[in-house]
């Protein structure tokens, strides 16, 4: 055998080699950080099964919780004079009853218009995410198109070396 034969089959496998690994790192990539992740846990379980160490119990104990109330509102409460006639009270009452409703009016409108602008920022999140995604996907894809090209340029050249080893005598 020629030191030429060699070197071609050599280089063709170690091409074909190559080519196959770049053609399946794009779809081993993904699944790194959760190999990782998994590698990571079982060799901790391991070890400590062998150290024979137990995890450290978990516990949740809260705090004692103290209120402080600063910066209150002022707070106003309105009422009838103890000598106030029934014409007196029943006036009272009744522009009582148009400020409730003008308060409940007012914060009726605060909520609907929370609940217009909730739809819209949710929308424009929304919105936003899916353009970031298209966005990443375009460029992966791109990233994954050039590595799919050139796994199998290489997987190519080493069948051609190999091919061509086959020919030389």
């Amino acid at each position: 055998m020629s030191g030429w034969r060699i070197a071609l089959l050599c280089g063709g496998a170690g091409f074909e080699f190559l080519g196959i690994i770049i053609l399946a790192a794009p779809d081993l990539l993904p699944y790194r950080d959760l190999i990782l992740r998994w590698l990571d846990r079982t060799t901790e379980l391991l070890d400590r099964r062998i150290r024979g160490v137990r995890p450290p119990p978990t516990v949740a104990a809260p705090d004692a919780v103290e209120i402080k109330l600063t910066g209150e509102r002022a707070s106003l409460i309105k009422s009838v004079g103890a000598s106030a006639t029934w014409e007196q009270k029943v006036d009272f009452l009744i522009s009582r009853d148009l400020e409730a409703q003008t308060h409940f009016n007012t914060l009726r409108d605060r909520v609907e218009n929370l609940d217009q602008e909730s739809a819209q920022r949710l929308q424009q999140a929304r919105d936003e995410v899916e353009r970031l995604f298209r966005e990443e996907l375009a460029r992966m894809s791109r990233a994954y198109r050039v590595l799919k090209i050139c796994g199998a340029a290489a997987l190519l050249l080493g069948l051609f070396c190999a091919t061509f080893a086959n020919f030389i005598t």
